[in-house]
């Protein structure tokens, strides 16, 4: 059940790669006494900093930062995670009586935030991943039907496609009884956590392109290379993380 609607409400920037989303926020935290939460499922990572293309320090500086830079790489980081973290910051922020502002581009973390999102339970390090992880390497196209079958919504979704989004449709099959799509409820079904309001900022294809083109240059100018390298020498690396 989802719990009444909270009094604490929060505003967002969303958008894709490279929209200029970082500079805005700041701007429009400054202007409306807000504190920025981070809305990215990589950012949250020590040490993976050009990559991710966090704020520069500069901006950080300015306002409050939050779900920036809070576990090691080798860290397992998932969705239910990041919600359970990320709510208590929007908690705290409201405490103290500044505006949540939510910023960033992995849809899916956001409406974990605001909408109330329940997920399976599972792990990466147990005997039901791993058996399922053996049967994907010995027979994708037998899992796939399998669950084809078993969960048919799903089946027809976009993750259909994606070889790890489907071994832990199976998991979760296996783990519960209850087949994923039972777990993705989505906006629209359900009132929300929190009361929300912003601003989703797109730009033409073409100038995405542009915009991305030279943030990868930028990248690589600030040391792209040299960060992968050396995440790659400390060994270690969770799979959310690669």
């Amino acid at each position: 059940m989802a719990r009444p609607l909270s009094d604490i409400k929060v505003a967002a920037v969303l958008g894709p790669t490279a929209v200029g989303k970082s500079a805005i926020a700041v701007q429009l935290a400054l202007a409306m006494g807000a504190e920025i939460v981070s809305v990215d499922s990589m950012q949250v990572y020590r040490g993976m900093d050009i990559g991710t293309a966090k704020p520069p320090p500069e901006l950080r500086s300015v306002v409050p930062h939050h779900m920036i830079d809070l576990v090691e790489p080798d860290v397992e980081f998932s969705v239910s995670r990041f919600q359970e973290e990320a709510r208590r910051a929007v908690e705290e922020i409201a405490a103290r009586g500044n505006l949540p502002l939510l910023v960033g581009g992995t849809g899916l973390y956001f409406e974990a935030i605001v909408f109330d999102l329940r997920f399976p339970p599972g792990g990466r390090d147990d005997e039901i991943r791993r058996e399922v992880e053996r049967w994907a390497e010995e027979d994708p196209e037998g899992l796939r039907e399998r669950l084809r079958e078993i969960d048919p919504a799903f089946a027809a979704r976009d993750d259909f496609t994606n070889m790890r989004r489907v071994i832990r449709a199976m998991e979760v099959y296996r783990r519960t009884g209850r087949p994923m799509s039972a777990f993705q409820a989505r906006r629209g079904s359900q009132p929300p956590y929190f009361r929300y309001a912003g601003v989703a900022i797109d730009a033409p294809r073409q100038a995405l392109y542009r915009a991305i083109e030279r943030r990868v240059d930028a990248m690589m100018e600030a040391g792209l290379l040299e960060e992968v390298r050396a995440l790659a020498a400390a060994g270690g690396l969770s799979r959310t993380a690669r």
